[in-house]
């Protein structure tokens, strides 16, 4: 470059590749040979490379191994830890991180098959998801989730969460803007006494306005209101809008079962949302009620999923909830 008076990079570019030498192979071996007796000469043989690295053989498609992970498959730790349900796209890849060091595909397509035949598993009639798939469940968690509607319906005239309609009237008066259908969603809260409760409605029909109004009638009556929610920005929200302290469900589960919290009688526990959690972020890995909570005295109002359209009300009237088209409170909500 200094010969020809070029500085660019261009330049050096150029010179670079016109005086390197060509790539010769080694006459001894390959270069995977050369390499192994040059880590052999400072201590690394083969086997000592493959721990270095972590790598194993395949393990063993025998019985027992395919038995240890169906196990865990279908139960609390395995498909139905965080969703209530699963389809076979959820058994393939439960199995093939049940397997780290690889096995064939058409394996783990055999033992897919072999686990939804199980006596165990659960397939849920003629229901399938978005892509057209079975969905299943476990006969444990369906067991529990048996249990939780009997424990609801056993609760519906236990006299929960009750108010005195001086204490309605007075926190209705404070809101003048409410709609005819908040005010019949308030006083079904605070009058029918039932120990669980589901809101639901379409979008955007004021549910969390009226929620908000029917935390002030419990709160004048003086029980204690918490929230929670399965998200933590669902669960700030929660509070932002309806003056309820809440949390997310992982953490309430968790205060629950070590003990740091109790629902009892003069507690209203609303649960944003419940129907996107599973079941199990609900009551917990055991099926018999978490510590420090009594079951049978605790107040519950579980709010589920919104879905389009007039959605049946929770009711001894049995009325219907307004579609979002015939509110009158155009009020954010969740």
């Amino acid at each position: 470059m200094d010969k020809v008076g070029f500085q660019s990079a261009r330049a050096a570019q150029i010179a670079t590749l016109a005086t390197r030498p060509d790539k010769i192979t080694p006459a001894e071996g390959t270069i995977r040979e050369l390499w192994e007796a040059k880590t052999a000469t400072v201590g690394f043989d083969p086997i000592t490379v493959q721990d270095a690295v972590d790598l194993r053989h395949r393990e063993s498609y025998e019985y027992m191994r395919v038995l240890i992970c169906f196990k865990h498959l279908v139960g609390p730790e395995g498909l139905t830890e965080t969703a209530s349900t699963f389809d076979r796209l959820d058994v393939l890849q439960g199995l093939a991180a049940g397997f780290p060091t690889g096995a064939p595909a058409s394996k783990i397509e055999k033992m897919a098959d072999a686990f939804l035949a199980r006596l165990d598993v659960v397939a849920l009639g003629d229901g399938t998801d978005f892509a057209h798939l079975m969905r299943y469940s476990t006969v444990e968690l369906v067991r529990l989730e048996e249990r939780l509607i009997a424990d609801a319906l056993g609760r519906v005239i236990d006299g929960s969460g009750l108010v005195p309609e001086v204490a309605i009237d007075r926190t209705i008066e404070r809101r003048p803007t409410m709609a005819g259908e908040q005010i019949e969603m308030v006083e079904r809260l605070c009058l029918d006494g039932t120990g669980v409760s589901v809101v639901a409605a379409a979008a955007r029909t004021g549910k969390t306005f009226a929620l908000d109004a029917a935390r002030d009638a419990w709160e004048a009556a003086g029980y204690r209101v918490v929230g929670a929610a399965l998200a933590a920005k669902a669960a700030r929200e929660l509070e932002t809008a309806t003056a309820i302290p809440s949390s997310t469900l992982h953490k309430l589960t968790t205060d629950l079962e070590r003990g740091r919290i109790r629902l009892d009688a003069g507690t209203i526990l609303v649960i944003d949302e419940p129907g996107m959690a599973g079941t199990r972020r609900l009551v917990g890995r055991s099926p018999a009620p978490r510590a420090g909570r009594d079951a049978g005295h605790s107040t519950q109002r579980r709010r589920r999923p919104q879905r389009p359209g007039p959605t049946p009300s929770r009711s001894r009237r049995h009325r219907a909830w307004p579609s979002a088209g015939d509110r009158r409170a155009p009020l954010p909500s969740r």
